[in-house]
């Protein structure tokens, strides 16, 4: 079956994550196109910084994900635009819902909404800062999702913790992202975060995004949900009209806060 062009990348991404290191002709029996064809994309992916290229193949770039800033720095910024998204996110919350949030520092945000004025919960979370933020709450219980534990964004990577979601039934996921186009969907540059939220998201009966002015139109290293895959994004930003048309064909509803 043709692949798009994203697809393909996204499977070169997934291998290279896997195995780190791979040969042209390696890829060209997985993915099922032609040498010069990989060459072609593997030279293109260089160059936005997402690999580095080898005699006869390519090395997984893993320096990508340092590139960005920390957690810590990454909390503070746009502080009044995630609290005002955070808020908004609370209508789509219901008692006894189980709900999944992931280890952005926007996640967090609606953690401390919660906190104000508690509800009986289930929340699932890949956030340590998260879990820790609700632990203390009788209303919610809260489920870690396992596995090892990034330095930088301060959450939870790899899929060895994700059977825990064979047992639970997610109604609602709240995710951020790094970048939103209507053409890539949700991207982030933390390639084995990525790895995990294409999960939760699979998932989910409904991904709701909170995206701010600062991440609209931008793509990041990799994607981890389609617009297709998205039910809501929430933003604090008045969207370009093509954004909102390819929203509505997607059917995706969206509120500026």
């Amino acid at each position: 079956m043709k692949m798009f062009v994203t697809e393909r990348r996204d499977k070169i991404m997934e291998f290279l994550i896997d195995q780190h290191r791979l040969t042209v002709k390696e890829l060209s029996a997985k993915i099922g196109v032609s040498e010069a064809t990989l060459r072609s994309d593997l030279n293109k992916m260089e160059a936005e910084g997402l690999l580095v290229r080898t005699h006869g193949g390519a090395v997984l770039n893993d320096t990508s994900e340092k590139t960005e800033t920390s957690f810590s720095a990454r909390e503070k910024q746009h502080k009044e635009e995630k609290m005002k998204m955070a808020v908004k996110a609370l209508e789509f919350i219901s008692e006894k819902q189980c709900i999944l949030l992931d280890g952005s520092s926007t996640a967090l945000e609606i953690a401390r909404q919660l906190k104000k004025d508690p509800m009986r919960l289930t929340v699932v979370t890949s956030g340590l800062y998260t879990a820790l933020e609700l632990s203390d709450i009788p209303e919610i219980t809260v489920i870690m999702i396992g596995g090892m534990v990034t330095n930088e964004s301060k959450s939870i990577e790899g899929l060895m913790g994700l059977s825990i979601l064979d047992n639970v039934h997610i109604d609602i996921m709240f995710t951020s992202a790094n970048g939103f186009s209507a053409e890539s969907g949700l991207t982030d540059f933390n390639l084995y975060e990525v790895q995990i939220k294409k999960e939760m998201v699979n998932r989910s009966r409904k991904v709701v995004a909170l995206i701010d002015h600062s991440k609209i139109g931008r793509n990041s290293s990799a994607p981890f949900a389609a617009t297709k895959q998205i039910d809501v994004l929430l933003t604090n930003t008045q969207l370009e009209e093509d954004v909102s048309k390819e929203l509505i064909a997607n059917q995706v509803s969206f509120y500026s806060v």
